[in-house]
């Protein structure tokens, strides 16, 4: 220590101190001594910021007020004319190595050259040729009909499909006739929705998978249309927007009906609510096998797919489930009760076969 109190006598443990006996070993020092006792003592108070429990140690003159703009152009010239070591090179931009340049004429892949006067006499002799002259050159050049390249360049927006003929000398040549553009789905919904009205015996599969004209409308009188009907047995509804309030009629509708075996509901607009209401009401049916409600509006969730889970624990007539469970309880739940249902179902079919006599 620096100084001592006239009341230490000797005692290391003596705490005995007074300002007076301060003020007067502080007034003793010198200012080097001062420096250092200065450095030596820490307020040990972490509620004083920094600069109080540190005292500064920058020896410069301060520059004035801080310049962000000013010190980055100060930095980006120092770095410019600054120079690393005796090699130095300055930046130039400049392409180094081997240049790439793509091959092939107009035509090609690379879209560069110089395309020949044959390819153009070749190109004005294939536009001026008819389908049956292409079908002779294509049998005699034994081109296949599925290279699209060869048909791009004999300026065809799309193979054609060649069918083999008998012709007067009874040699075979190669027609051509363009395919069938694929249509849009040529059921009638209003018919289908009469036929299910009307309860049609011949009528057991409603597909309108994918259908343009399922609108709001059309789905709500299919669903009011389906309660009078016990001979449907496959629904099939992907793809037609179908919502949680559709699937709140037609889980009351799966309820009470005995006749539907197979409900698609695949790429619709179904959240957690409209499923947890459509698997619910399997509790009370026993006759669907199949339920597929895959791709929807989102997720189902942990609270949900445990409720699903749940509910199907209770059902022994369900065979197959179309639906993503993320968690991992609850897909080993829904797995096991699968598992059970078709278990039980060849139980049944063995039963039934060795009652009929039938090994």
């Amino acid at each position: 220590p620096l100084f001592r109190s006239p009341t230490h006598k000797g005692n290391r443990n003596s705490t005995d101190f007074s300002m007076d006996d301060i003020d007067a070993a502080l007034s003793d020092l010198t200012e080097d001594q001062i420096k250092e006792l200065d450095d030596e003592i820490d307020p040990e108070n972490s509620l004083l910021p920094a600069r109080d429990r540190q005292r500064d140690l920058t020896t410069k003159k301060p520059t004035g007020e801080y310049d962000r703009a000013r010190l980055h152009e100060f930095m980006t010239e120092e770095a410019r004319c600054s120079t690393v070591g005796a090699d130095y090179i300055p930046f130039e931009k400049k392409k180094r190595g081997k240049v790439y340049k793509a091959p092939g004429g107009p035509g090609g892949p690379g879209g560069g050259g110089v395309r020949s006067k044959e390819m153009d006499e070749i190109d004005r002799l294939l536009a001026g040729m008819s389908d049956t002259d292409l079908g002779d050159l294509a049998a005699a050049i034994d081109c296949d009909e599925t290279d699209s390249a060869v048909w791009t360049g004999l300026k065809r927006t799309k193979p054609p499909v060649r069918t083999r003929s008998g012709s007067s000398g009874g040699a075979t040549r190669l027609m051509f006739s363009y395919t069938k553009e694929i249509q849009p789905h040529e059921v009638d919904p209003d018919e289908i929705i009469q036929r299910v009205s009307d309860n049609d015996p011949t009528l057991v599969e409603v597909n309108m998978n994918n259908h343009s004209r399922m609108d709001g409308e059309a789905r709500r009188d299919l669903l009011a249309a389906l309660p009078r009907n016990d001979h449907v047995e496959k629904l099939l509804l992907a793809n037609i927007k179908f919502d949680d309030d559709d699937a709140k009629i037609l889980a009351q509708l799966l309820e009470k009906n005995r006749s539907i075996r197979v409900v698609n509901l695949e790429s619709n607009r179904l959240t957690a609510t409209g499923v947890r209401h459509l698997i619910k009401s399997l509790l009370k049916n026993n006759t669907v096998e199949e339920f597929r409600v895959e791709n929807q509006y989102n997720l189902l969730g942990t609270r949900t797919e445990m409720e699903v889970a749940k509910y199907l624990e209770k059902n022994r007539t369900l065979l197959k489930l179309g639906l993503t469970v993320k968690g991992g309880g609850a897909r080993r739940m829904i797995d096991k009760y699968m598992l059970r249902n078709n278990d039980e179902a060849r139980k049944r079919r063995r039963s039934a076969s060795l009652s009929s006599g039938k090994k």
